[in-house]
């Protein structure tokens, strides 16, 4: 049993540990790539120094040596001059492999909460529209998105226009808000769902969103988005109103923009 004045500081270390476990295999793996190189280019002079001695001895030989025979003459000289670097390497590959590991665990993990949560809210939608009716649970999605916006107002400078209209919109997947028109966000999902429908494309990403309504690719948006398997793209229109103290737009209506979206790394 460890000592009380151990038992804090481990345990705080290895809360570290598995908390950064992803960038920790990482930078492992990084500086045994460099290792694994210096050691290799160190060992090289010296092996190639006992590789001339070996030629020289199976030379000398008065017995003829056999191909296998005369190549593990070879590695037996070298070996153990390359070992620091195989060791290395074999280290390397190791924290690769595990770090790839660690991070799929996890992906697969935020996904599964992702899902669950989606598909509680959808219950609890459903539960509300049956206790208040339609309108009344549009009235508090609606009051719900205003005070989104009001935690997270727009700040002029950073709005995309997309220049293909002078609506204020907001995408709820990522948080920004952007000048477009509703014309052009339904055409955008109905170039989506006919890519879908149609079998010209089994998924759509994200970024094949985006794209259509002139918005910036995002990091994620080639891993989530949409798959032949779940039907069509759904959208749902909301409209808020930024607050009234929100300089340069303060007092408009803001289109908001939700839509579920799967996460298409488990089809492909």
């Amino acid at each position: 049993m460890l000592p009380d004045f151990l038992v804090k500081p481990l345990g705080t270390v290895s809360t570290f540990v598995k908390a950064n476990s992803p960038v920790i295999l990482t930078v492992t793996s990084v500086v045994g790539v460099i290792s694994t190189a210096v050691l290799a280019a160190k060992a090289t002079p010296t092996a190639l120094d006992l590789i001339a001695d070996e030629k020289r001895d199976q030379l000398r030989s008065e017995e003829p040596l056999t191909g296998m025979q005369s190549t593990w003459g070879y590695a037996k000289r070298v070996l153990p001059v390359y070992a620091p670097a195989i060791v290395s390497g074999s280290l390397t590959i190791a924290s690769i492999l595990l770090a790839h590991n660690v991070n799929a665990t996890k992906q697969a993990a935020l996904l599964s909460a992702y899902t669950l949560s989606e598909k509680a809210f959808d219950e609890y939608r459903n539960v509300v529209k049956e206790k208040v009716g339609e309108k009344k649970e549009e009235m508090i999605r609606s009051e719900t998105h205003e005070k989104v916006i009001a935690s997270n107002p727009p700040v002029e400078s950073m709005i995309v226009d997309t220049k293909r209209g002078s609506s204020l919109c907001f995408d709820e997947f990522t948080g920004r808000y952007f000048y477009s028109d509703p014309m052009v966000i339904r055409n955008a999902v109905t170039v989506m769902n006919e890519k879908l429908l149609n079998g010209t494309e089994v998924q759509v990403t994200l970024n094949d969103f985006y794209l259509a309504l002139d918005l910036p690719r995002v990091s994620q948006g080639d891993d989530f988005g949409w798959d032949i398997k779940d039907g069509k793209l759904n959208v749902r229109y909301d409209t808020a109103l930024v607050p009234n103290n929100i300089i340069g737009v303060g007092g408009r209506p803001c289109l908001t923009v939700g839509y579920k979206v799967s996460y298409l790394g488990y089809y492909r």
